[in-house]
């Protein structure tokens, strides 16, 4: 996956950092953590080529930790943790002094591409640790540093900004984190999210209001037994498709597939919900998103609805603090890429690169 571009614009204590919202709580505010970066010699460690990786137990827990760190010329340290609550980032510097357990954020950008924050805590003073994101999120996470070449590590919060860390030898080490979690029973938690909807792509006609799939009859159909009586469908599958269908009669097109999921991206701490879908204009897909906001017990308000460009990959979005990213397929050029949308209480709007 990727983000963007531009880090050099980050330079100063001025940075400011798009938001990355995890999906549970940091680690540290659950469980005891040991301090993985300042003390490697509590835990098993194995080296892997400039990395090492350390596994760790939770001191009166079964729960282990598996953190791959690697150490620069100038002390500063970056890291990787997997464990059961998720996947999340580790970055160590001498002399930060912060004081353990502050909460700050925890920006990162790799390859200049615009960056990303996820919420961070201070384990120790000279160290800090984002938030785990859950499956699958974490997965899409480490993928982003699995392909990247440099990382830099900010924080608006403590006026920090590192400098561009090599990330070479990543692939490895997020495999061999892999392995770690399986050969230490660790079984990451899932982020659980509304059924998707495929159904057969359409020809490009108009899309009933009952129906996510308006695929073409036959001709000279055959004819069948008449199927049983379907269950009526509830109020937030009517809004679902209320709100794709409207939209694919606007444009005169199909539908190909959707994904619904639940997700609070208006602020008010209710579950709005976010549809992902593709429009078959033509021979061409088109991807799209809009937000059902809640109003009530089974009451939504569609917000406005945005192109994203391109065609949404099968990854789930990364939800931040001011709205989501997707992943898009590659285009003419090869390419594949991502694309930024704030979510407000009131639309959406898609970030210009």
């Amino acid at each position: 996956m990727t983000f963007l571009r531009a880090t050099t614009r980050l330079a100063g204590p001025g940075l400011v950092l798009a938001c990355l919202v995890a999906g549970g709580p940091a680690f540290a505010q659950d469980a005891p953590l040991p301090a993985p970066l300042a003390a490697p010699q509590q835990a098993e460690t194995f080296a892997l080529g400039d990395w090492s990786l350390d596994v760790f137990r939770l001191p009166g827990t079964n729960e282990a930790l598996c953190v791959a760190t690697r150490t620069y010329p100038n002390g500063d340290r970056f890291g990787l943790i997997l464990g059961e609550k998720g996947r999340g980032l580790l970055y160590g510097r001498p002399g930060l002094q912060v004081k353990e357990g502050t909460s700050m954020d925890f920006g990162f950008s790799v390859d200049e591409r615009p960056p990303l924050r996820l919420p961070g805590t201070a384990y120790d003073p000279t160290s800090i640790m984002s938030a785990p994101l859950p499956s699958p999120e974490g997965e899409k996470l480490y993928e982003i540093f699995a392909k990247g070449g440099k990382v830099i590590i900010g924080s608006n919060q403590l006026k920090l900004r590192s400098e561009a860390m090599d990330l070479a030898g990543s692939d490895q080490v997020i495999k061999a984190l892999d392995h770690c979690a399986e050969a230490n029973a660790i079984k990451v938690v899932h982020r659980e999210t509304a059924a998707a909807t495929p159904g057969q792509p359409s020809t490009g006609a108009s899309v009933a209001g009952s129906t996510f799939d308006s695929a073409p009859t036959s001709p000279t159909p055959t004819p069948t037994p008449a199927p049983a009586a379907a269950e009526p469908p509830t109020a937030t599958s009517a809004a679902i498709q209320a709100a794709i269908s409207a939209e694919a009669k606007k444009r005169k097109a199909g539908v190909g597939y959707a994904v619904a999921l639940p997700k609070d991206v208006t602020g008010d701490k209710k579950d709005d919900i976010v549809l992902i879908f593709v429009l078959l204009e033509g021979e061409t897909r088109k991807g799209y998103a809009t937000v059902l906001k809640a109003t009530g017990k089974d009451k939504y308000t569609a917000l406005n609805t945005v192109p994203l460009g391109g065609v949404p990959t099968n990854d789930p979005p990364i939800f931040t603090t001011t709205g989501m990213s997707v992943g898009l397929e590659a285009g003419p050029d090869g390419k594949a890429r991502d694309v930024e949308i704030v979510i407000t209480a009131k639309s959406l709007t898609v970030q210009k690169k």
